[in-house]
């Protein structure tokens, strides 16, 4: 497979770990080259910032999110939650 496919399935796999600030530093450095150098990740990067920070602000405690949105979002989070502490998860 091509070594910039290689890469950019990798930074897509680490995305969400990396927006959390939960990656290593040298882990986040290698994410970090990647963005600098793939367009197509950089863009995928800047999405999820964007997406992160339009739910966040829909779903503020005094925001205007439905309950049932809130709900399902937070049921969303224990599932990740759940299989990232799943053993062999991290294998």
């Amino acid at each position: 497979m091509n070594t910039m496919i290689d890469a950019c399935h990798q930074a897509e796999f680490l995305m969400q770990a990396y927006l959390d600030n939960a990656l290593s530093h040298e882990v986040a450095a290698i994410v970090d080259g990647h963005l600098a150098g793939c367009a197509w990740c950089r863009d995928a990067y800047r999405f999820e910032l964007r997406f992160r920070s339009v739910v966040k602000e829909r779903c503020a405690e005094d925001g205007p999110c439905r309950e049932e949105l809130r709900a399902r979002l937070r049921g969303c989070c224990q599932e990740q939650h759940d299989w990232a502490d799943a053993p062999g998860a991290g294998a």
